[in-house]
């Protein structure tokens, strides 16, 4: 459609000298219509164009609002912390006179950029509005000046506050006049702060932070009268040292008034360190300071009382050993303010009675045993003594360090000896050559014999126990474990020396047993003098040694009762499983641990005087045959099982019946079943059916194994295949709701007939009385768990060999978590599962 300008529009119809028609006429008519028309169209178009020019106005309005908030944002974010200058950057300076801009801001910039942009229609009347614009966002950008003066100042005397109290917390408590000055300096500053809501609040807390912190400072120096202060325990001054200082309670005391004297409307200290508990301190907070004073104090006891602990512990030691201790000291105070009065003096007293010990005991490192005895004579107190309590504490202190003198002498004498003079003990330390070795035994005995020691020991127990340990550890090659030995040997200066070296290398071999026994619960502590010494290796030209000494090597009790057993028989035939798992030996070196490990007949048959007598005179091997002669008919046991005649002669006769393999399949590859050969399998399950008549047995003495207990590891360990050898994935149990576990094994095993079998518990059901929570029934009756175990097998599988291990477990595992149960169970499968129908591994 198309426009008509708007200076047409305005136009009426002329009257002049144009053509004029009668005002009735119909043509007059119509003009006038048509000039009407033109006029109402010419208003519409004024009218639109206007609104246009409004809305544009408003637009542009719209965006300088916008770009003053940006603006005032951004001004507000590169102004100084303190706020300095923000107002004038943005608006400027006006002369508050003359209302004359003085200083433009970005606000005349940002407007200025605008005006262009209003219609020409409407920019006078925008312009008209510069002044009132500034005049409504001055206040605003004032405010936030402020605002961020206000803030900045906040967080400068957040710094100074905790700057102070962290030095009130730091410093003495006591220290009144350090602790008001610092008070009154961050009060001085808090007057100056600009905001009066800011600064009452600042000053409020400022005397709160600062009353804390003398009360941290407080617990740091003395919780407990800081608790006490809080209104904690009350005060007990059996706790107070040296270090005490001057306190108050919050109710006040006599020394408050004495220690204010006649001064009138000034604090003294206590009282300024009595206001700050009561007055300055929210009653959260005190509850809240209470605890930690409380929580201080008793890590503070605990740390003294490690102090001391060690002190007790550390102080005799390093004074017996060295003459002096240079760790901390406690006085009597400390010990009755720790432990009351009671319990604090009779510690402190038997410290200091254990210190005059260990003083003596260091002073009669060098001296004789003849003249420590004359000393401990010499101290005894004189009926006409003046000081008869002094002269008794000195006696009894010279006695007890003579005692433990000589105690110490009689375990070790090489130790002692060694310990004692530095030079010995250098040369033990420095042993690479065989005349090291010369010099430090040579040195031992003389330093014994100067002592009067005897009999003498050439050997520390730690260098015996060396030597010992190195011919048990099979990671040392041969060569190793016979060189130190031999280098000993070779320094003993006479007969009397090696007799006593080797008697302690004896003792200490015998040491190690035991203490292999404590470790495993398996082996006996049985001594194999010949294995420790092997003196065909280690015996030197010279010596003047005995021609049988050194001609063939001899064999060990256990090899020798191996022979007995396997006698000629195939290499793998029932006689040599027997012998291997009677005696751990089928006559040509140790297989493992055997069932002899169990008992300490063995021990008691290598007694330590026999077999050094036997090695000293060359004649082991026949001392050890006729300690343990042989057991008639089968040939089977010796002297060392004849408390288990019933118990073994079954399982020979029963055993005897089967065939021997033949050497062929013995060094061809066996065929394996159920992780073991076809003949061993058959084997075990005779023994396993058979069963020994039942006799009176005696009653066990004490330290001694029963004969039920030998019994069952007698048959454990025939019966047991090696479990290192089996593949198994390991005991698992399932779910089920039914309790017939019977029902549950042959339903699932069809082919086995019920009335042969009796069904076992891989994870037994004692576990649930033992471990109550630990499985749940409906876990322990899951076919998972489930085993069938021949009737003929029941008494010696079932009942013995099992119920043993099981009693075994449950002695070592007074508690047991899940998987230590399931491994234990895991265990007995791998060794156990063969007999077993399914059986269970490969």
């Amino acid at each position: 459609m198309a426009t008509i300008p708007l200076q047409l529009a305005q136009r009426r119809l002329e009257a002049g000298n144009g053509v004029s028609y009668p005002e009735g006429s119909p043509a007059g008519r119509a003009m006038q219509d048509l000039g009407d028309e033109l006029s109402a169209v010419a208003e519409r178009y004024r009218q639109m164009k206007e609104r246009q020019e409004a809305f544009d106005a408003e637009l542009a309005r719209r965006r300088f609002a916008d770009r003053i908030a940006q603006a005032e944002d951004e001004v507000a974010a590169n102004a100084p912390a303190d706020g300095s200058g923000l107002h004038d950057a943005m608006y400027g300076e006006v002369d508050p006179r003359t209302g004359q801009v003085v200083k433009p801001g970005l606000f005349d910039t940002l407007f200025d950029e605008t005006l262009p942009e209003i219609p020409e229609s409407r920019r006078a009347a925008f312009a008209r509005q510069k002044e009132p614009m500034r005049a409504a966002g001055s206040p605003r950008m004032a405010q936030r000046q402020q605002e961020q003066r206000d803030e900045y100042e906040l967080a400068e005397w957040a710094k100074v506050d905790t700057m102070s109290t962290s030095s009130i917390a730091k410093g003495d408590p006591n220290d009144i006049g350090a602790f008001e000055a610092i008070r009154q300096n961050g009060s001085d500053l808090i007057a100056k702060i600009g905001n009066p809501v800011i600064r009452q609040a600042a000053e409020v807390a400022w005397r709160s932070n600062t009353a804390k912190a003398l009360v941290q400072a407080m617990i740091a120096q003395d919780p407990k009268r800081a608790a006490e202060m809080l209104g904690g325990a009350p005060a007990d001054s059996s706790s107070s040292d040296a270090s005490d200082v001057s306190w108050i309670r919050l109710a006040g005391s006599s020394d408050t008034a004495a220690a204010k004297g006649n001064r009138v409307g000034k604090l003294a200290p206590d009282e300024i360190v009595a206001q700050a508990f009561g007055e300055d301190i929210p009653q959260d907070d005190r509850s809240a300071l209470l605890q930690q004073a409380q929580a201080a104090h008793a890590s503070q006891q605990v740390e003294m009382r490690t102090r001391i602990g060690l002190a007790e512990q550390n102080a005799p030691r390093a004074i017996r050993d060295t003459g002096s201790y240079s760790g901390p000291t406690f006085t009597p105070e400390q010990f009755v303010g720790l432990y009351g009065a009671t319990e604090g003096f009779r510690r402190f007293q038997a410290l200091h009675q254990a210190l005059d010990v260990s003083r003596q005991f260091h002073g009669m490192r060098t001296m004789s045993n003849d003249a420590v005895q004359a000393m401990v004579k010499e101290s005894a107190p004189k009926a006409d003594s003046a000081t008869p309590e002094e002269d008794r504490a000195r006696y009894d202190a010279i006695a007890t360090a003579a005692d433990l003198t000589f105690q110490a002498r009689r375990g070790d004498p090489g130790g002692y000896v060694r310990k004692t003079f530095a030079a010995l003990d250098a040369a033990w330390n420095n042993l690479s050559k065989p005349e090291d070795y010369q010099t430090a035994i040579v040195g031992s005995i003389a330093a014994q014999q100067q002592l009067g020691l005897n009999p003498v020991q050439p050997l520390p127990n730690s260098v015996a126990k060396g030597v010992v340990g190195k011919f048990k550890d099979e990671a040392h090659p041969p060569k190793s474990q016979q060189t130190e030995l031999r280098n000993v040997l070779a320094a003993l200066p006479n007969q009397e020396a090696l007799e006593a070296v080797l008697g302690h290398l004896l003792q200490a071999s015998a040491s190690q047993a035991d203490n292999d026994a404590a470790n495993s619960s398996l082996r006996a502590a049985g001594v194999d003098p010949m294995g420790v010494l092997d003196l065909q290796n280690t015996v030197q030209s010279g010596w003047s040694v005995p021609t049988g000494y050194a001609t063939n090597r001899y064999l060990t009790a256990r090899e020798r009762l191996g022979n007995l057993i396997a006698g000629d028989s195939e290499p793998g035939s029932l006689w040599r499983f027997a012998a291997q798992k009677l005696v751990g030996s089928e006559g040509l070196g140790n297989d493992g641990i055997s069932v002899a490990d169990f008992t300490p007949v063995v021990g008691a048959s290598l007694a330590l005087d026999e077999a050094l007598n036997a090695a000293l005179d060359g004649n082991y091997s026949d001392a050890v045959l006729d300690a343990l002669g042989t057991f008639p008919g089968e040939k089977l046991v010796g002297e060392v099982f004849q408390g288990a005649k019933s118990i073994a002669k079954p399982w020979v006769e029963s055993s005897s019946v089967f065939s021997k393999r033949s050497a062929e399949l013995a060094k061809g590859g066996e065929i394996l079943v159920r992780g073991v050969d076809a003949e061993t399998l058959r084997s075990q399950q005779a023994i396993a059916r058979s069963v020994s008549r039942q006799s009176r047995r005696r009653r066990t003495r004490s330290g001694e194994i029963s004969e039920s207990a030998f019994e069952a590891a007698m048959l454990a360990s025939l019966l047991s295949r090696d479990a290192s050898m089996i593949k198994y994935a390991g005991a698992k149990v399932g779910w089920t709701k039914s309790k017939n576990y019977r029902k549950t094994f042959f339903k699932a095993n069809p082919a086995l007939n019920e009335g042969d079998y009796v069904v076992h518990h891989s994870v037994e059901q004692n576990v649930l009385d033992r471990y109550p929570g630990l499985f749940a029934s409906e876990e322990i009756h899951s076919l998972e768990n489930l085993r069938g175990v021949r009737k003929e097998f029941d008494v010696n599988l079932h009942l013995k060999v099992i119920r043993a291990e099981w009693d075994e477990f449950y002695k070592t595992h007074i508690t047991a978590t899940r998987q230590q149960v399931l491994d234990y169970a895991t265990e007995l499968d791998k060794k156990y599962g063969h007999l077993f129908d399914p059986p269970i591994g490969e």
